[in-house]
């Protein structure tokens, strides 16, 4: 029997195949953590507007955030609500301190 170099490719390429697919390759890894509160995603907004982040798409979802809030914390949800309109309407340079502001209130 006559080995050819493309028998020995074909040898090399099919070894690297089966030996990527063994059963030993990496496993899928899952994560569970609790799930962060409303209150809490409203916080961490808020702290990254106090950062000196402008108001970006993530401020869709503030109205959900707030209606949820509402369930548990209503005073909050109130309080929440009316700094996020300030907020809205705030210059860029005005926004940092809004924010930290508001923070304190939560």
């Amino acid at each position: 029997m006559i080995i050819r170099p493309r028998n020995i490719s074909a040898l090399v390429f099919l070894t690297a195949v089966l030996w990527g697919c063994g059963p030993e390759t990496s496993a899928e890894r899952v994560y569970r953590g609790e799930p962060v509160s409303a209150l809490q995603q409203a916080k961490d907004l808020l702290r990254h507007y106090a950062g000196g982040s402008p108001i970006a798409s993530e401020a869709a979802m503030i109205p959900a955030l707030i209606e949820d809030i509402r369930k548990t914390h209503p005073h909050e949800a109130d309080i929440l609500q009316k700094g996020w309109a300030d907020l809205q309407k705030s210059q860029a340079a005005a926004l940092k301190n809004k924010a930290k502001e508001l923070l304190t209130k939560l």
